[in-house]
């Protein structure tokens, strides 16, 4: 899902532990992507991602989430073997589902094999007066007729064409307005020292196959306080196409196996 949310046009995820958690909120976080919550987690592990969650920061879990079924609106059920996800068909012993919807609206549904019905909800979500929620109802990289890791050593491929889609569909859900998006290639954003915002785009397409006509033009959106009163440096050729209070939208192009880099300074406001 790292991959998978850096492939949809979002910043780079952060890697973090539990002991920052409680330093997480709905102003420095867009979404929490959780590991399996599983039988014997410590109850403060869960009380704290009950209290981020009501800090306003949106959830997406995977295959487990004990003592959390009431955020992500499901309950448990007897496991099910998944064998079919769209037109794919595969066979995992790891591909089981757990739960049904209980309050969630399901994204995508499963089927336990290429003849039976898809009935399996896979992809569940949830939306409460705190924030939402998103559980894919089984490990993610199971869900796929073959692995391309061993080949292409991308995790990000080893997702099935409909779990793919869904999950551009979770990421708009979780985080509509993203603070930093492009809507090709993958982004990397982060604050430096000095307050400027660093941007970094690059385009790291498939081995082969690759139908992008080059360069590929793409357009960066920032939402930010201040952000469209930013002076803009970049090693790149860029245009503006909009500037709206808390808004900046660029357009600029990627070549191949290429990256950009911008900084972003936002003076203080006039008096």
């Amino acid at each position: 899902m790292y991959e998978q949310a850096l492939a949809s046009g979002y910043s780079t995820p952060v890697a973090t532990t539990f002991a920052d958690i409680d330093s997480f909120d709905a102003a420095n976080a867009e979404f929490a992507i959780l590991p399996p919550i599983v039988e014997g987690t410590p109850q403060t592990v869960i009380d704290a991602i009950r209290a981020l969650h009501a800090r306003g920061v949106p959830l997406l879990a995977f295959e487990q989430v004990v003592g959390l079924e009431d955020l992500f609106g499901v309950r448990r059920a007897p496991e099910r073997q998944i064998g079919r996800v769209g037109d794919e068909s595969f066979t995992n012993a790891m591909a089981k589902a757990r739960y049904v919807a209980d309050g969630a609206e399901t994204l995508l549904y499963a089927a336990e094999s290429s003849e039976a019905p898809a009935d399996i909800p896979l992809v569940l979500a949830r939306a409460d007066a705190n924030g939402r929620a998103v559980l894919v109802n089984a490990p993610p990289t199971s869900i796929r007729r073959s692995s391309f890791r061993e080949g292409d050593h991308s995790g990000q491929e080893s997702l099935c064409e409909a779990l793919k889609a869904a999950m551009r569909e979770v990421f708009a859900f979780l985080a509509p307005e993203p603070a930093v998006h492009a809507e090709r290639g993958m982004v990397f954003a982060a604050t430096i020292a000095k307050g400027d915002l660093a941007v970094v785009l690059s385009n790291e397409p498939p081995f082969y196959k690759d139908p992008t006509h080059y360069p590929m033009p793409l357009r960066l959106v920032l939402r930010l306080p201040g952000i469209e009163r930013a002076e803009i440096e970049a090693d790149a050729a860029y245009s503006v196409v909009s500037r709206v209070p808390g808004r900046l939208v660029l357009r600029t192009s990627l070549e191949r196996d290429s990256a950009s880099f911008f900084v972003l300074s936002i003076p203080p406001p006039r008096p």
